[in-house]
């Protein structure tokens, strides 16, 4: 009776176990997925705001502009509609986003906030709202955002994902030729928190993450997801090549994952 109990025990310990590691793995998997699809919204949310202040927008299949300047602050409303539409990034959006801002959008002290109305990228819900702040980077005097965000990310497959933020996106090449989106690349710092599943997170961007118009993947920097006492995770998004591949290393093991 005492050895049944024992491997009863010991059987139940190991599950739990197992299910532990499933649960962080899916967070790693969600922390990833996360940070791509916002990161490129960002540089798509971005070329809007350049076009608003030229008075131009770029073509989108599917999306409607509308762009309201007797409100305060002036209000842009992208509608992708209530199925989903295959934008130029290849990803598929519907829903709503509103875009309002105080002063250009360009310019130092500018105020963005961004909000979502049933909208999803992929699949993947993205609710709440986002907000930035135009700056200068220090030490490099680039231009640069402050960016925070409230945003809840319901996925596919059922699970929730909370994340609170505050990062600094700096305008790192590309500046100079505001007419030319290709050649952007910024780069993001900063730290998150949040929960999914009842259990708390934190992420912390150790390498900036650099992001460039011209790809439709984080291409460079590494982050560490921690989730209580268990073991913290590294992503990396590898040497700054253009692919949809990143790995996970924890306790020395090392694999790859693949980002949407």
């Amino acid at each position: 009776m005492i050895a049944l109990m024992a491997l009863v025990a010991f059987t139940a310990c190991k599950k739990e176990e197992a299910d532990t590691t499933d649960d962080m793995d899916e967070l790693v998997g969600d922390q990833a997925t996360t940070d791509n699809l916002v990161s490129d919204d960002d540089m798509l949310f971005d070329e809007i705001l350049m076009g608003a202040e030229n008075h131009i927008f770029p073509a989108a299949a599917c999306l409607t502009i509308t762009h309201d300047t007797t409100v305060t602050p002036r209000l842009i409303t992208l509608d992708y509609g209530t199925v989903n539409c295959r934008c130029r990034d290849g990803r598929f959006r519907r829903g709503v986003v509103q875009i309002s801002y105080t002063g250009r959008p360009s310019q130092a002290g500018s105020e963005i906030i961004i909000s979502f109305n049933n909208y999803f990228v992929n699949d993947h819900q993205i609710a709440g709202s986002r907000s930035w702040s135009n700056t200068t980077y220090p030490g490099t005097g680039n231009p640069a955002r402050i960016r925070t965000a409230n945003i809840t990310v319901s996925f596919p497959r059922g699970a929730t994902m909370t994340r609170v933020e505050t990062d600094t996106v700096e305008f790192y090449l590309g500046s100079g030729t505001p007419t030319d989106r290709t050649d952007d690349v910024f780069l993001i710092r900063g730290s998150a928190t949040g929960s999914r599943g009842g259990r708390t997170y934190s992420r912390v961007i150790n390498t900036p993450l650099r992001l460039e118009t011209s790809c439709n993947w984080i291409t460079s920097g590494n982050v560490t997801i921690s989730q209580g006492v268990r073991p913290a995770r590294t992503i990396d998004y590898g040497n700054g090549s253009c692919d949809n591949q990143a790995t996970v290393t924890v306790n020395g093991n090392t694999r790859t994952i693949t980002l949407p």
